[in-house]
């Protein structure tokens, strides 16, 4: 799994929301989108204001995410009661990129920030829903 204590406590806190919303969506493989979602609905959260900061609507990007989650697979009434979750491994991915990110910065911990770096820097389903909620060239 992922270990926690390289991480900061609002990356702690995007994990476990994370895993939430995994089970809202009736799933059991974690991925970046669901990663994404739980950085997106702490309103809070510094990767919400800085979507606000880039003229990028959080809620917009928050619905563009669930449509795409709400399209996966849902998991088996078996696996859901077990409570056993995969890693996928491009979160795996992300993860190592995220870290790099960090030492690359020389931060002591994984934090949201390097999350979202290391989401943009990998490229896949996250860069596309940031580049969809993109504002509009004037």
């Amino acid at each position: 799994m992922i270990d926690m204590d390289k991480l900061t406590t609002q990356a702690q806190d995007a994990f476990v929301d994370a895993q939430s919303i995994l089970k809202r969506f009736e799933q059991n493989q974690l991925d970046a989108e669901h990663i994404l979602l739980a950085l997106l609905e702490n309103d809070k959260g510094l990767v919400a204001r800085i979507f606000q900061q880039l003229d990028i609507e959080p809620r917009e990007l928050k619905q563009a995410v669930e449509a795409a989650l709400a399209k996966r697979p849902r998991a088996t009434v078996h696996a859901l009661e077990s409570g056993q979750v995969f890693i996928t491994p491009r979160l795996k991915k992300l993860l190592d990129e995220a870290a790099g990110e960090a030492e690359r910065l020389k931060d002591s911990y994984i934090s949201t920030e390097h999350i979202l770096l290391a989401m943009v820097e990998t490229g896949g389903g996250s860069q596309r829903f940031a580049a969809q909620a993109e504002p509009d060239q004037k």
